[in-house]
C-alpha cells in the first residue's frame, strides 16, 4: 500500500493557520455517514471518546512547539 503524504505547504495544503478548516471537514463527512444511516465515530484520542469538536481545534492549535509562522501546524493523511 503507498500513502500520499502532500506537501504542507503552499497551495491548497497550506497547513500554517488554524486546523478548524481541518475539524470542520471531518465531522462534515461523519455527518454525511450520519444521514447515510452509517455510524460515525467523532473525535477521540488515545484516551477519551466523545472529544468536543472546540477541544480538537484548541489542542492542535496550540501544540505548535517550536514551528515558526509559515511551517506546517498539522499534516492531514490521504
Amino acid at each position: 500500500m503507498n500513502i500520499d503524504f502532500p506537501p504542507p505547504s503552499g497551495g491548497i495544503y497550506n497547513n500554517a493557520g488554524s486546523s478548524r478548516q481541518l475539524v470542520n471537514y471531518m465531522e462534515h463527512e461523519d455527518m454525511e455517514r450520519i444521514e447515510r444511516g452509517l455510524f460515525a465515530e467523532g473525535f477521540f484520542n488515545l484516551t477519551h471518546d466523545g472529544i468536543y469538536k472546540a477541544e480538537v481545534i484548541q489542542k492542535m492549535d496550540t501544540n505548535i512547539g517550536q514551528l515558526m509562522k509559515t511551517d506546517a501546524n498539522f499534516t492531514p493523511f490521504m
